[in-house]
């Protein structure tokens, strides 16, 4: 029998510390993955606002062993980014491309993906372009 972990959104947290409390609270109680999931990529968005940059990582990293998401996924890889470690980075992106549940997110991706091939070592311009040219087939308005 699924248990459902209920979490009311009717006072969303003010504060990254409040959603953070409410997480922890909420996943003391979560058995389902797509609830862990949904609390941890809560978890990794405020860590990341709050520049503690280890457990962010650390609760993306939870949020995808439990559901493969595509939005923790860019998240993760932009992290990566930012710590300049572009071939994961990249392979973040390339398996939230799998993941990705609409365009929009896919040219996100796309777009990401191609920033860590552009600058990983040896960089791969050709490929970063093939990259930016999905992005912009998929929303050829932003292009």
């Amino acid at each position: 029998m699924a248990s459902y972990v209920y979490v009311d959104t009717s006072n969303e947290p003010h504060t990254d510390a409040q959603t953070l409390q409410v997480c922890a609270r909420a996943l003391a109680r979560a058995t389902e993955p797509a609830d862990v999931a949904a609390l941890q990529c809560r978890v990794g968005n405020a860590r990341m606002r709050r520049g503690e940059v280890a457990e962010a990582e650390a609760a993306f990293r939870a949020c995808v062993a439990a559901v493969d998401r595509a939005d923790a996924r860019n998240n993760l890889g932009l992290l990566l980014l930012r710590r300049h470690e572009y071939a994961e980075a990249a392979a973040e992106f390339s398996r939230g491309l799998a993941a990705a549940p609409d365009d929009e997110t896919k040219t996100e991706l796309w777009i990401n993906l191609g920033v860590a091939l552009e600058h990983r070592e040896p960089p791969d311009a050709a490929e970063a372009r093939r990259c930016y040219e999905a992005a912009a087939a998929l929303a050829p308005g932003d292009a």
